[in-house]
């Protein structure tokens, strides 16, 4: 029997966020990444959370690891979600494009990203984010369907 377990990283900017995103890309326990872009708001009435930073930030780039512990029957479902990352301003889409380049180049092969928008994740609870995060159609992330991706967080 496998059991799941849901954690959520505790990343307090945007540098860790990609840091940790591209450390559990390179893991060899990591079976895959999905990265998600949540849905623009525009107004305060459309918020999920009172977090009115949504309305500048949105789309943001939100992720979960899918890990399988070697010798157990445990996976675990990491919820990376706080800060996120924005292409709203051009800092931080370079930001994003670095992770992207980063990822590309070191973990081809388990990289996936939502076809949906999302709500954003970081005020549910860490099973609920990570259902989600989950819960989306995928594609495979490649030098190909970089540019769809990119195009979802604009």
């Amino acid at each position: 029997m496998f059991e799941t377990i849901y954690l959520r990283t505790n990343t307090a900017n945007t540098a860790d966020f990609s840091k940790c995103v591209e450390e559990y890309s390179i893991s060899p326990y990591t079976l895959e990444i999905r990265l998600c872009a949540t849905r623009r708001y525009t107004h305060e009435s459309e918020l999920p959370t009172r977090d009115f930073t949504l309305l500048q930030n949105t789309p943001l780039l939100l992720a979960v690891a899918v890990v399988k512990l070697p010798a157990t029957s445990t996976f675990l479902n990491i919820v990376i979600d706080q800060p996120g990352l924005t292409m709203q301003r051009e800092h931080r889409a370079t930001e994003v494009h670095v992770l992207m380049e980063r990822l590309l180049s070191s973990a081809p092969k388990n990289l996936y990203y939502g076809l949906d928008p999302i709500e954003p994740t970081s005020h549910l609870p860490v099973e609920s984010a990570a259902g989600k995060l989950l819960g989306c159609d995928y594609a495979q992330l490649n030098k190909d369907t970089l540019a769809d991706f990119l195009r979802r967080l604009k």
